[in-house]
């Protein structure tokens, strides 16, 4: 028993979940016909298209999730004189 708690709480094993925590934090999966905008300290940082990519974690945030299909906008009917 005493093997087992001396084996847990060995920093190593607080290493290790720190840079669990660290990358599953800085991986960031956007989806087909998305696109996420970063933040970093609150100012716009780059915009991050379909698939893996990766972000500084603690620092840069996604600030949005945008979607990229196409979206039909109803525009009133116009009258025009012209010069015929």
């Amino acid at each position: 028993m005493e093997v087992l708690l001396d084996y847990i709480l060995t920093p190593q094993l607080f290493i290790l979940i720190f840079v669990v925590i660290l990358l599953k934090s800085s991986i960031k999966f956007v989806p087909q016909n998305r696109a996420y905008l970063v933040e970093r300290f609150g100012k716009y940082q780059s915009t991050k298209e379909a698939g893996l990519n990766f972000i500084v974690p603690f620092i840069d945030r996604i600030a949005a999730d945008r979607s990229l299909k196409e979206q039909a906008v109803d525009v009133p009917e116009q009258s025009a004189i012209t010069k015929d």
